[in-house]
């Protein structure tokens, strides 16, 4: 009797890449929305969510704007997140086959992860950061009966501060978005190969999952203090954050 052939290994193509990276960010941000739009909230610190924790913020945002509260602004990010997760696994992946010409990924040194993916962050960001800004300004917007359209808030910040408007404090952003983009693709390869499994083990979905969850955490550990500074940045000139620049805002 003939042995089984086994299944061809399908290789995923950069196009593939750009579409199961846009997949996975709108389905993994929309699950954590709450939590999302809760850091963004006491970043900001707006009002009611001073002094509060995690639960007692949640339970505030529930009283005061009832479940939709848990998803305000989700729709901008998820128009903001799919792309610019789909840029990021898209251009990750070229980036690193042009620098780095017939070398695996598993193979790659963490410095090389690090250039590739700082390379990655800046381009992902630049291209949707003004959605990234309309997010951070819905997502403030405490006014439960007032609905803003992702259109009407790019239509309010282009006429306020023009063009230039919509990348507001996009420097910073660069400064903190590279090394956190570098920092995670950096960490997560080198979580997997110490400490992930052997090729072709069953739980492999898992191990991405739990090396994916600390790779992000050390990598935004390591660049909280820019993704702090850039949210009041983007606020600046909004009733209740007005700075002179980046030594105004983290006094």
């Amino acid at each position: 009797m003939s042995e089984a052939k086994a299944k061809p290994v399908v290789k995923k193509t950069s196009w593939g890449h750009l579409l199961t990276g846009g997949i996975a960010g709108a389905v993994s941000r929309t699950a954590t929305s709450p939590l999302e739009r809760l850091r963004i909230l006491q970043q900001t610190s707006a009002q009611g969510y001073k002094g509060l924790g995690t639960i007692g913020s949640l339970t505030h945002m529930y009283k005061m704007e009832g479940m939709r509260g848990f998803f305000k602004g989700n729709g901008a990010t998820v128009a903001k997140i799919a792309p610019f997760s789909a840029f990021e696994f898209y251009f990750y992946e070229i980036i690193k086959s042009n620098l780095y010409p017939g070398v695996p990924r598993n193979q790659m040194g963490y410095k090389q992860n690090i250039l590739c993916g700082g390379m990655t962050g800046v381009l992902a960001s630049t291209l949707t950061y003004p959605m990234d800004l309309v997010k951070t300004y819905l997502t403030i917007n405490m006014e439960s009966n007032t609905k803003i359209s992702m259109t009407d808030q790019t239509k309010m910040i282009y006429r306020q501060h023009g063009f230039f408007g919509l990348y507001k404090g996009w420097t910073l952003s660069m400064c903190g978005i590279a090394p956190f983009i570098g920092f995670k693709m950096a960490s997560f390869d080198f979580l997997m190969q110490n400490f992930g499994p052997e090729k072709g083990n069953k739980n492999m979905l898992y191990y991405n999952l739990v090396m994916g969850a600390l790779a992000g955490t050390i990598a935004v550990t390591l660049t909280y203090p820019t993704d702090l500074t850039r949210r009041l940045l983007q606020l600046n000139g909004t009733p209740g954050h007005n700075y002179a620049g980046i030594a105004d805002v983290i006094k």
